[in-house]
C-alpha cells in the first residue's frame, strides 16, 4: 500500500458480551478513499477491513473533508451506520 494521506477520521464502538469492544476507524483520504479499520481489543493494532472509493468513474481524485457517522433506527428495532460525506475537489 502505498503513502497514504488521512484527511478525516471516524470512530464507532460496538459492545458486545458486556465487557468487549470494538473499535470502528472510518478513515476519509485525500485520494477520495474511505477505509474502514477495526480494532479488537485496546492495545492491538488496527486491522483494514474494506475500503471503497465514492466516485470510480470519475477520474478527478477528490479529498474527504467531511464524515458525519449516524445510528439509524431501522424496523424490527435493528440499527445501521450510515457515513455522511463531504467531498470536495
Amino acid at each position: 500500500m502505498s503513502d497514504i494521506i488521512i484527511t478525516r477520521l471516524v470512530t464507532d464502538y460496538i459492545n458486545y458480551n458486556n465487557d468487549n469492544q470494538v473499535t470502528l476507524i472510518y478513515a476519509g483520504t485525500q485520494d477520495g478513499q474511505i477505509l474502514k479499520l477495526v480494532q479488537m481489543k485496546k492495545g492491538e493494532k488496527l486491522t483494514l477491513l474494506t475500503s471503497w472509493i465514492l466516485d470510480e468513474s470519475n477520474r478527478e481524485k477528490f479529498s474527504i473533508q467531511n464524515m458525519i457517522l449516524a445510528q439509524v433506527k431501522q424496523w424490527e428495532k435493528k440499527t445501521t451506520t450510515n457515513i455522511y460525506l463531504n467531498k470536495y475537489r
